[in-house]
């Protein structure tokens, strides 16, 4: 960015339009700032739950059906967490917590990307 704004941008913005010049300063900003507010942000961690009796005992089924919207969709039972994950959720084995409409484990941003920071990953 830094050797494009010294070499390019000023040649393209004195004989394009000067508007590159903008885009080329707000536009990294504006990427790091999203960056920023995605790594901070909750991805969605739902929270653990105590492990009961029938799951001690090793009865607890690995998974049931249930009906969504009149569709019966089959959840699983999460061992870790000890509760049948919703539809989409998945335990990320990199931060070893289940997450709410799991995408995948960013390296670059340095979190899971989830249901409530995935509108600013894009």
């Amino acid at each position: 960015t830094v050797v494009f704004l010294i070499f390019v941008a000023p040649y393209m913005s004195r004989k394009v339009t000067p508007a590159i010049m903008v885009v080329s300063c707000i536009l990294p900003v504006f990427c790091a700032a999203m960056l920023l507010l995605t790594s901070c942000r909750d991805p969605g961690i739902l929270p653990r739950q105590e492990p009961d009796e029938e799951w001690l005992q090793g009865r607890k089924p690995r998974a049931r059906d249930v009906m969504v919207n009149g569709h019966r969709v089959t959840v699983r039972y999460n061992d870790t967490c000890h509760f049948f994950q919703p539809p989409r959720a998945h335990h990320c084995s990199v931060n070893d917590n289940c997450i709410e409409r799991f995408d995948h484990h960013c390296p670059w941003v340095g979190t899971t990307i989830g249901k409530r920071n995935y509108r600013t990953f894009l």
